[in-house]
C-alpha cells in the first residue's frame, strides 16, 4: 500500500496559497510542497496538494498497489469520490486534472481511494520553523507542516520541492 497524505492552505482566503504532501511507500517516505501560483482559495490549494502528490506517485513508478489519498478537505475527497458535485469553474479544472492522474495510476495497475480525516494538529502561522524541524525528525507528520514551510518558500519565490 502507498499512503499519500495531502493538505493545502491559503491566507487569507483567497490569498497566498501553498500545498504539502507526504508519500509513504513500503521502502521510502517522500515529502513535498510548494506554492500555488497567483491568488488561490483553500480548496484550490487542497486540489494542488492532491494533484502534485499523485504526480509524484506516478513518477515513483508505483504499480499494483492500493494508493490511499488522505486529506482533511471534505470537499475535495467527496468530489473526487463522486459523492458531491463540483459547481465552481476553477475547481472543475482541478478535479478533472486529479481524475486524469487517478486514471494514469489505475492504468499502471493501481487502485486509488480518497479518505477524509480531521488532522489532530494545532499550529500557528508563526511556528512553521520549529514544526518543520519536528517533521524532519519524525518523517510521518501531517503535511500541514510542509504547507507552513512552503508559505515561507512562497514568500522567498522558491519552487516545488520533494525530498526522500
Amino acid at each position: 500500500m502507498v499512503r499519500l497524505n495531502f493538505d493545502g492552505a491559503c491566507h487569507p482566503n483567497p490569498g497566498l496559497a501553498a500545498w504539502g504532501c507526504v508519500i509513504v511507500t513500503d521502502t521510502h517516505t517522500h515529502a513535498g510542497g510548494g506554492p500555488v501560483p497567483g491568488t488561490a482559495t483553500n480548496n484550490v490549494a487542497e486540489y494542488a496538494a492532491l494533484g502534485n502528490g499523485l504526480k509524484e506517485v506516478i513518477k515513483l513508478g508505483v504499480t499494483g498497489q492500493y494508493v490511499e489519498c488522505i486529506g482533511d478537505s471534505q470537499l475535495v475527497v467527496n468530489q473526487v469520490n463522486g459523492v458531491w458535485q463540483c459547481h465552481d469553474e476553477r475547481l472543475k479544472k482541478c478535479l478533472a486534472r486529479v481524475v486524469e492522474l487517478i486514471g494514469e495510476l489505475e492504468a499502471m495497475g493501481n487502485t486509488v481511494g480518497a479518505v477524509w480525516v480531521m488532522w489532530a494538529c494545532v499550529w500557528s502561522w508563526k511556528s512553521w520553523r520549529s514544526a518543520t524541524c519536528l517533521h524532519f525528525a519524525h518523517r510521518r507528520c501531517s503535511p500541514l507542516i510542509w504547507v507552513r514551510f512552503c508559505f515561507a518558500a512562497h514568500l522567498s519565490k522558491k519552487k516545488n520541492t520533494f525530498i526522500q
